[in-house]
């Protein structure tokens, strides 16, 4: 055999196993590089935009609901002294 034959073998000898591994290697990179990536992004965004501002709402809620109930637990409060003072 000659040295051209013997560099052809060892090149698809290393070469093909090689070509596969990097291959593999890009497609469990995570990256996501078809046309589908940007209409991802955008639906991820649209969510987070979306959750925000359902917990805008929730915590101007919650603030109200709050202020509610330390008005009330203030209210029972007096009342109790004043049936308190009447026993």
């Amino acid at each position: 055999m000659d040295a051209w034959a013997q560099v052809v073998l060892a090149v698809l000898a290393f070469g093909g196993p090689l070509l596969g591994y990097l291959i593999q290697l890009r497609k469990a990179s995570g990256r996501i590089t078809s046309s589908d990536a940007a209409e991802l992004w955008a639906e991820s965004r649209d969510l987070r935009h979306g959750l925000d501002e359902r917990i805008k709402i929730l915590e101007e809620q919650l603030r109200w609901e709050r202020e509610h109930v330390v008005k009330l637990i203030e209210e029972n409060n007096r009342l109790l002294r004043e049936a308190a003072g009447d026993i």
